[in-house]
């Protein structure tokens, strides 16, 4: 069965230029120009990949990823945004809002199809991820949620992305600029402070579930994960 790539696209020779190209590759691909009809579709049938432009007729291309990825549902859907607007800060928007790839216009097709080929086969890799249990914790990189007791908790994809990355070494210290380096990787001008509040953040969210996880503040240093119980994997 063929793949299925869903293109939210406006300009309708853009929009041509990759349905031709990707389609000669063997995709099947599904062309609509504004938020409300790419709503309808996903909704209807989901697909295994998204390509977003930023400025649409009725909503913005960020609208449109920020509305999927609040939705359990397509939280692992590959989404890339394909979009005049170069803007370091734009594309940083659009990361910490959970896209997986950003692209500019204009574009190199062979470029497109290079970038698609690698997020479907980084989606495909996903099925086999497991299941991290701290505890009677459940986080579950999947769906981007952390199970404890009756509670269920839901991150925002930064938030998730740098709580898996400290879990992966508890008790480790990471400097911001190693966190920059590792969370945003090719964006080092991101600001410190953008990590400190990503961190504030996600450490309002586990704190609410009352359990012994916690993010500490390592003065001088950065900051670490500290675990006060045994982890395992399943």
């Amino acid at each position: 069965m063929k793949q299925k790539i869903l293109v939210v696209e406006d300009e309708v020779d853009i929009s041509r230029l990759i349905s031709v190209n990707l389609s000669a590759t063997g995709y099947e691909v599904v062309c609509v120009n504004n938020v409300e009809k790419a709503l309808s579709f996903i909704y209807s049938d989901t697909p295994d990949l998204c390509i977003f432009d930023w400025m649409l007729p009725d909503q913005t291309g960020l609208y449109l990823l920020r509305k999927l990825r609040s939705q359990s549902e397509f939280l692992e859907i590959p989404i890339m945004m394909l979009t005049a607007r170069s803007s370091e800060n734009d594309k940083v928007m659009a990361f910490e809002h959970g896209a997986d790839d950003y692209m500019t216009k204009p574009f190199s097709p062979r470029e497109l199809l290079v970038r698609i080929q690698a997020l479907l086969r980084r989606s495909t890799q996903k099925d086999d991820e497991k299941l991290l249990i701290i505890g009677d914790m459940q986080i579950c990189q999947n769906t981007h949620t952390v199970r404890y007791s009756n509670t269920i908790l839901r991150l925002q994809p930064m938030e998730f992305k740098i709580l898996f990355f400290f879990l992966k070494k508890p008790s480790w210290i990471f400097s911001r600029s190693q966190l920059i380096k590792s969370l945003w990787p090719g964006y080092t001008s991101i600001e410190e402070r953008t990590v400190d509040a990503h961190i504030m953040n996600l450490r309002k969210a586990i704190d609410m579930l009352n359990h012994k996880l916690k993010i500490e503040t390592v003065r001088g240093e950065g900051y670490r994960l500290k675990l006060l119980i045994e982890e395992k994997i399943c």
